[in-house]
């Protein structure tokens, strides 16, 4: 469960996290490959993910990557 009232990190995005891991599941996607291919740590890749980092364009790979729409997966709009 996401507090948005975090001291320790007050910037905290809102993905939907189950229906990420889910589709990574289903796909049969692994995380430690993704983040190897998009360049980045397997623990970055994990923030984003959780809503702990925006990371906008990794997230819009990420969409692109499972098919479904920017808004469906990161429950917010998507930056311009």
């Amino acid at each position: 469960m996401i507090r948005l009232n975090n001291p320790k990190n007050p910037k905290i995005y809102k993905p939907n996290t189950r229906l990420i891991r889910s589709l990574f599941v289903l796909r049969g996607i692994e995380q430690n490959k993704l983040a190897k291919e998009l360049g980045i740590t397997k623990q970055y890749l994990s923030y984003i993910i959780n809503g702990q980092r925006k990371a906008t364009e990794i997230r819009k790979k990420i969409a692109e990557l499972l098919s479904m729409p920017y808004e469906t997966l990161w429950l917010d709009k998507e930056d311009k």
